[in-house]
């Protein structure tokens, strides 16, 4: 389960807040780039993978939301009523097993407040826990806009596609050699070292006017 004090995954800590943190004026920065979302979405079959369909939180299976919401209001994370969460819930089997995608601890995007990562957790039902995978750091501008969407999901490894977060001033042609649009990721989750997250591409902006992008 999510504890009240801190979240710790693999020697990484990210405290979880009791109060919540001063309200700060959000600048008006341009969103970063983000493919559009469909919602259910089913990722492509692999052997090596499991198949899973995403959900907009609300439209999540109901034993999921019932099972997980009080843990994620517990930990100061955003619960399944707000479409900003995402669920993905394995289709390949009939299991108990699902990714859920939150904004948090003590997270309020309209008002300011708090909005410190984006939390990708392993949900299960039989026994009811909830576990860190991994986190996105965010802010209060850009809230859960830098997570894009999970790749690929099996029992040894996690990828998912985090996008940029431009300094505050926005998007400046320094600033795009230097700042990811988008970054694929994959988490190693047989190990328990705290570097058990690795970049598989990182693409930048080709210029702040042209959302062309090119990878490496």
């Amino acid at each position: 389960m999510i504890a009240l004090g801190v979240l710790i995954l693999f020697g990484v800590g990210y405290a979880i807040v009791a109060g919540l943190n001063a309200r700060r004026g959000a600048p008006q920065t341009p969103a970063p780039i983000k493919n559009p979302a469909q919602q259910p979405t089913v990722n492509a079959p692999n052997a090596t993978e499991y198949q899973f369909t995403c959900y907009k939180g609300p439209d999540a299976p109901s034993r999921f939301r019932t099972a997980i919401d009080g843990d994620l209001k517990i930990g100061g994370w955003t619960t399944t009523d707000n479409a900003d969460v995402h669920v993905c819930v394995r289709t390949d089997v009939t299991t108990g097993e699902a990714l859920v995608v939150s904004l948090g601890p003590w997270c309020d995007v309209k008002r300011s407040i708090g909005c410190g990562h984006v939390g990708i957790f392993l949900a299960q039902l039989d026994p009811k826990r909830i576990d860190p995978l991994a986190f996105i750091k965010t802010s209060e501008m850009y809230g859960m806009s830098v997570y894009n969407k999970i790749l690929a999901w099996g029992k040894n490894t996690l990828s998912y596609r985090a996008n940029g977060m431009f300094p505050d001033g926005g998007c400046t042609e320094d600033d795009i050699t230097e700042t990811y649009a988008q970054q694929d990721r994959i988490v190693d989750l047989t190990s328990e070292r705290a570097d058990r997250e690795s970049v598989v591409r990182s693409c930048y902006r080709t210029s702040c006017s042209d959302a062309t992008l090119r990878c490496r």
